[in-house]
């Protein structure tokens, strides 16, 4: 859950603690192992600083601009 929130926008961490309410933490797991999935080739080309910028927010900010909660959870 700290993954989500500390640098991801207020409006989607608001959203993600709601799925963490509903359905639990294998929601978020679920959400990011999808992220992860949607975005390997961006990550696997990222090295150190950026890669880790990426990882603690970036990748969550451009997945959630790309994609709805409901398809991120559509495994």
């Amino acid at each position: 859950m700290t993954l989500y929130v500390y640098l991801t926008p207020i409006e989607i961490a608001t959203r993600l603690f709601e799925l963490f309410i509903l359905d639990g933490e294998m929601a978020l797991v679920r959400i990011l192992l999808r992220m992860i999935e949607l975005k390997q080739k961006k990550i696997m080309a990222l090295e150190d600083v950026e890669l880790q910028k990426y990882i603690l927010s970036g990748i969550i900010v451009e997945c959630t601009e790309q994609y709805s909660i409901g398809a991120l959870l559509d495994l």
